[in-house]
């Protein structure tokens, strides 16, 4: 019990601790180095986070004339329609992680418009269903 008192109340003690186990010159930055610990494992949740986020947020309907996502924001519904012709030029675009993780966008570009998919949960697959 004393131990843990002291531990709390004497930083000496605890600096002390530190300069024996880990070194001098890495404790003197040990609260730098949990800093960036916490934010490399912010950035690494809010990576896989975005995807999820986008794909509950965004509402993507195929029909056999035509394309149409319905994107929810702060600002309002917004409604994008493209229709399937046989022009439409349709393409995937994945990164290594959406790769591992089996999510990415589809682009979908005709004459008039492009229309942009994202964070689609097995773009393979979508993309074959809309390609037919």
């Amino acid at each position: 019990m004393a131990a843990t008192i002291n531990w709390y109340l004497v930083p000496e003690i605890r600096r002390m601790v530190f300069y024996a186990f880990i070194g001098e010159i890495l404790a003197r930055y040990v609260g730098v180095i949990i800093l960036a610990a916490y934010i490399l494992a912010a950035l690494g949740f809010a990576v896989v986070l975005i995807p999820v986020v986008l794909s509950t947020l965004n509402e993507y309907t195929v029909t056999e004339g035509a394309v149409t996502c319905k994107r929810f924001s702060i600002r309002g519904v917004k409604t994008q329609t493209v229709e399937r012709k046989p022009g439409v030029k349709i393409s995937r675009r994945q990164g290594p992680l959406a790769k591992l993780l089996n999510y990415g966008d589809i682009i979908l570009v005709s004459e008039s418009s492009t229309l942009v998919l994202l964070g689609v949960a097995r773009p393979a697959e979508v993309e074959k269903i809309i390609s037919k």
